[in-house]
């Protein structure tokens, strides 16, 4: 199969990439990026990968034109404004690539027969009435779960899945992995009553992988996630596991609960999630692959 990856050089377009290139069931790669972030992917590349750039794809006819040259089985569109870039001055960009440009590249390849598997955002929820399945309703109130909701997609030949995702990064470097391990900090507080269910990148990388390979016909809505855990226990876990010794004060300062509970998806395909103590584990496990970012 030969396969595209819109936002290959972000926080999960790389991982996807990066996994995606090892394994034997995709015979084709293409990762698309920035035209800034050539270099830095090609690190993950092998001989069955190309990764290119078109530049603004949400300008007229640039993505359509690049998906008819690239000619791919299956596009996974994992580009999009994150919430840590979205400012005042980008609530346009933030609704242009988030929710319009999604919609077309859903109606092109329906419309080519192109599988599409659109990565969504367990902050399509505002997080106080969590746990939430695919039935509740997306309820955000800030650009960026509002800008993913109204960039949901759904027919006959597209999947459209929710979760969190913890992982590396190739740039910014301002998610919350990174920002932890590289800030430097010296004391920095974790909040115990927010609650989340997020999977690491790589954890996502080969459930898509799987989907691919054992469930093409698996369309609409899934949620994909990890045990329910605090922000405050997962970053002692990080603590713990990537030796940092960063003083973390326990706070209730901030509520919420964005747990998704995935039992559709599991029932579905026989998800079964890891313990994060597993996933932190094998994210330590990857610094040599990034240790070309030092």
């Amino acid at each position: 199969m030969r396969v595209l990856i819109l936002g290959s050089s972000g926080m999960i377009g790389h991982r996807i990439f990066a996994e995606f290139a090892k394994s034997d069931d995709v015979a084709s790669l293409v990762g698309v990026v920035g035209f800034s972030s050539l270099k830095i992917l090609e690190k993950f590349a092998t001989d069955k990968c190309k990764v290119v750039s078109y530049g603004d794809l949400t300008k007229d006819l640039i993505f359509e034109k690049m998906i008819q040259i690239e000619n791919p089985d299956i596009v996974i569109n994992a580009c999009g404004v994150t919430i840590r870039k979205i400012s005042n001055s980008l609530t346009d960009q933030a609704y242009n690539l988030n929710s319009i440009f999604s919609k077309r590249l859903h109606y092109f390849c329906e419309a080519n027969s192109i599988k599409l598997i659109h990565l969504s955002t367990d902050c399509v929820f505002n997080g106080e009435n969590g746990p939430y399945t695919e039935l509740s309703v997306p309820n955000a109130r800030d650009i960026y779960g509002r800008s993913k909701f109204l960039g949901e997609v759904f027919g006959s030949n597209t999947l459209t899945l929710r979760f969190s995702a913890i992982g590396r990064e190739l740039q910014s470097h301002t998610e919350l992995l990174d920002w932890f391990i590289r800030g430097g900090h010296k004391e920095i507080g974790g909040y115990s009553e927010s609650f989340y269910s997020g999977i690491t990148t790589s954890v996502l990388s080969r459930e898509i992988l799987k989907i691919i390979k054992s469930y093409k016909d698996l369309n609409g809505l899934y949620q994909i996630s990890g045990p329910s855990i605090s922000k405050y226990e997962l970053l002692s876990l990080i603590n713990e596991k990537f030796d940092m010794k960063v003083d973390i004060k326990k706070s209730n300062e901030i509520r919420s609960n964005k747990v998704l509970l995935s039992k559709k998806y599991s029932l579905e395909t026989g998800y079964v999630a890891p313990s994060w103590l597993d996933m932190i584990t094998e994210l330590r496990g990857l610094d040599k692959e990034y240790s070309f970012l030092e």
